[in-house]
């Protein structure tokens, strides 16, 4: 997912807290009239917590704890046909099942060695021990996937958790990217909280999403313009003030332009899920 390197055309405010977020969100709330709400990209995010709907869940009620409407937002049924990066992760997991395949078979000849050559036992054993490993993280990245059924099964936990502090599970007709971004620039919602850097750069400079969202003190806010930072750090108090770390973007090339039309056609040379740039 994502635009290609759009991370260096992105502004970034690293150091953050759980409560410095829920500040900055309150306060953006005020300023466009409505409840502090965040949107959620289910999909994305179970790629950083865990991908079952119990460690989603648990992610998604640390934040409503803080008094903010959490919106999770999961894809639809249907997907694009033109969607690369679904397509490199299929092909990536193949490969790693390949990967392992070949890793057990080389395992069956050492092991076998080990009763049959007793000159180079030990040095077969650390080769075991190595294959083993290999073989062990291929098998774990040839089964990274999520549940087709991931909203229904979030639904399900949500309710057994009581979980009521969390806002209904939206499903998007396609993908969630384009639910959430729309909502961003209506002004439905007051963040995004997904790593992909295409979602804030089409939603506009006057948007931001939270980028890293799993460890609290690291938390970071990215945005294509350098005043829209700058206005959320005014947000913040003296003591995080302190705390925090403002990096410019390596490559600002959609500050400043207002035609989302254009920002698109922009994302399109550099490469994203349409076309590979």
């Amino acid at each position: 997912m994502g635009v290609t390197n759009g991370v260096q055309t992105l502004y970034s405010l690293k150091g953050l807290t759980i409560g410095d977020v829920t500040d900055i969100s309150r306060a953006l709330a005020e300023e466009y009239g409505i409840f502090p709400t965040i949107d959620v990209d289910c999909s994305n995010v179970c790629f950083m917590v865990g991908k079952s709907a119990a460690s989603l869940s648990s992610f998604l009620m640390k934040y409503a704890q803080t008094g903010v409407c959490v919106v999770p937002v999961c894809n639809g049924d249907v997907r694009p046909i033109s969607k690369q990066a679904t397509n490199k992760r299929k092909a990536s997991r193949e490969k790693s099942h390949i990967k392992a395949v070949i890793a057990r078979s080389e395992l069956r000849v050492l092991r076998s060695r080990l009763y049959s050559d007793p000159t180079s036992r030990q040095q077969t054993i650390n080769q075991i021990r190595h294959l083993e490993q290999v073989c062990k993280s291929a098998e774990k990245a040839s089964d990274n996937t999520i549940q087709s059924d991931l909203q229904q099964q979030l639904v399900d936990e949500l309710d057994r958790s009581s979980a009521h502090i969390v806002d209904h599970v939206v499903t998007a007709e396609f993908q969630a990217d384009a639910l959430m971004v729309g909502r961003a620039v209506n002004k439905e919602s007051v963040m995004m909280v997904t790593s992909d850097s295409d979602m804030v750069i089409l939603a506009g400079d006057d948007s931001c999403a939270l980028k890293s969202f799993t460890q609290d003190g690291k938390l970071e806010i990215v945005s294509t313009s350098k005043a829209t930072i700058e206005k959320l750090m005014s947000y913040l108090s003296s003591d995080a003030e302190q705390r925090i770390q403002f990096l410019p973007a390596k490559h600002p090339v959609f500050e400043g332009i207002n035609d989302r039309k254009l920002r698109a056609l922009l994302c399109l040379f550099l490469g994203c899920d349409v076309y590979g740039g």
